[in-house]
Parts: structure tokens; C-alpha cells; sequence
């Protein structure tokens, strides 16, 4: 493998990190926006967000 190669590969791998990273902020801002009490057993969970919220944002993030 080439320099330039390794280059690319390293500034894909950074780039794809970037966006998994995005990702996570934008599902956990959704979490406390749509954050209602919801129970396991007598604790309260923290960060509740729906699935197809989630969908929602990874169908955005790879489309891109």
C-alpha cells in the first residue's frame, strides 16, 4: 500500500468516524427532546427516544 493510499484510507476512516459521531449527537438530543418518564421495573430510564426516530436519523446520515 502506497502513501497516498494510506492517506485516503486514514482521511475515510476520520470522515467516517466524523459522522458516526454526528449521528450519536443528533440520537441524543432527540432522546431529551422526546424524554418522558418511562419505568423499568420502579427506576426511571433516562433518554427515551422511539425507534423510528432513530430510523429516521440513520436513513439521513447514509443517504448523504
Amino acid at each position: 500500500m502506497n502513501e497516498t493510499t494510506k492517506e485516503v484510507n486514514m482521511m475515510r476512516e476520520r470522515a467516517e468516524k466524523r459522522l458516526f459521531n454526528n449521528m450519536i449527537a443528533e440520537i441524543k438530543e432527540e432522546a431529551k427532546q422526546q424524554d418522558a418518564p418511562i419505568y423499568k421495573g420502579d427506576n426511571e430510564v433516562d433518554l427515551s427516544i422511539s425507534l423510528s426516530s432513530v430510523l429516521e436519523i440513520i436513513e439521513k446520515y447514509s443517504t448523504n
